[in-house]
């Protein structure tokens, strides 16, 4: 079976080798055939013309298995965007040019590093529309993912030589950092933080912009009854859109320390990043690896984390100086100004629930 191979010794082209049941039959024409070879053999006797019959079913079976494959097209099914450790839903289209006998689909698992059989099929018809599989799979890490190309697997005819033929060809995913779970000790944290930052106080989506009076459709929650009762008129609440509170986030991608601390300092970045994207906030990331600072939607800021490296220099001079800022940090930081909230990787920990994989 090929489950198990690596991706760098699958060869772009068809590849034969013998089954149990091949070498059974190779085995057994071996010692036939040697009758040729004794004292008194004439081309009537049965054990030579066996063993004959038993060669040329193994030749023709090689000259037929991979023109038997041949015209299968296929293609992956993959998600924009994955996060890591995290099982992810991906697929494939099939189809044929020709019909197929029963064959096997194997694609590369990246959490195990190899192939693995993901679907058993009784054939392919030669048809225009594609046969489409869907299974799961998951990705240790963050980054571009390279996946090889899928590859099918045939022991027909006759079961005597197994066939292996990429179809397709290799395709590529992003990988999100994993994400981590808050706790209420950040929730707290950042409450104690807000309330000393004067730059915080600015109105968000769940405060109340101004009142109006009530139109048809509006919501009865919408209805503030205070202002009604005093106004005499029916007074609906304003707030103010998504986006009006507006945070920096400063993540330390330093070279020279562990990589796997980086790991999980980028997990508790893309953590964050989920959090205030989910309740209406405007972030901005920066870092080493985005120094001009990047304002983007949650998806946008999640791409931006699973693509930063390591790099040399000093974060303390990203940390923006006009609004409030959250800064990530391996070590702590000497002279951080007022703004900023500084979170060591072991401070965050106690604060973030994180995958015990990105250890």
């Amino acid at each position: 079976m090929i489950a198990g191979v690596r991706a760098d010794v699958i060869s772009p082209h068809a590849r034969c080798r013998l089954t149990w049941q091949g070498w059974c039959v190779l085995a057994l024409s071996v010692p036939l055939g040697a009758t040729l070879l004794m004292p008194g053999w004439h081309p009537q006797a049965y054990p030579a013309a066996l063993a004959l019959g038993l060669l040329l079913a193994l030749g023709l079976t090689r000259w037929m298995a991979p023109r038997l494959l041949h015209g299968i097209t296929g293609e992956w099914i993959l998600p924009r965007s994955a996060y890591a450790t995290t099982i992810t839903p991906v697929g494939c289209r099939l189809s044929a040019a020709h019909n197929v006998p029963p064959l096997s689909l194997l694609a590369w698992q990246s959490m195990e590093r190899k192939f693995e059989v993901v679907a058993r099929l009784a054939g392919l018809e030669a048809q225009t529309s594609r046969m489409q599989l869907t299974w799961v799979s998951s990705f240790p890490r963050r980054g571009l993912q390279r996946l090889p190309p899928l590859i099918v697997m045939s022991n027909q005819p006759f079961g005597l030589i197994s066939t292996i033929v990429p179809v397709g060809r290799e395709s590529e995913i992003l990988v999100f950092p994993a994400l981590g779970q808050i706790l209420r000790g950040f929730e707290l944290e950042i409450q104690r933080w807000q309330d000393s930052q004067p730059l915080l106080a600015l109105l968000g989506n769940d405060e109340v912009s101004h009142l109006r009076p009530y139109r048809p459709g509006d919501h009865p929650h919408s209805v503030n009854w205070k202002a009604t009762a005093r106004r005499q008129t029916l007074l609906v609440m304003e707030r103010h859109s998504a986006g009006s509170r507006k945070l920096g986030l400063v993540v330390d991608t330093c070279s020279g320390s562990k990589i796997w601390k980086m790991e999980r300092l980028i997990s508790v970045a893309a953590t964050i990043v989920d959090h205030f994207c989910v309740k209406g906030w405007s972030l901005t990331l920066h870092g080493l690896f985005a120094p001009d600072g990047i304002q983007a939607g949650r998806e946008g800021l999640l791409e931006a984390l699973a693509l930063a490296e390591m790099q040399s220099g000093d974060i303390r001079s990203l940390i923006p100086e006009r609004e409030p800022a959250i800064v990530l940090t391996l070590h702590p930081l000497p002279d951080t100004p007022s703004n900023a909230l500084v979170l060591t990787l072991a401070e965050c920990e106690q604060l973030i629930s994180l995958r015990t994989r990105n250890r």
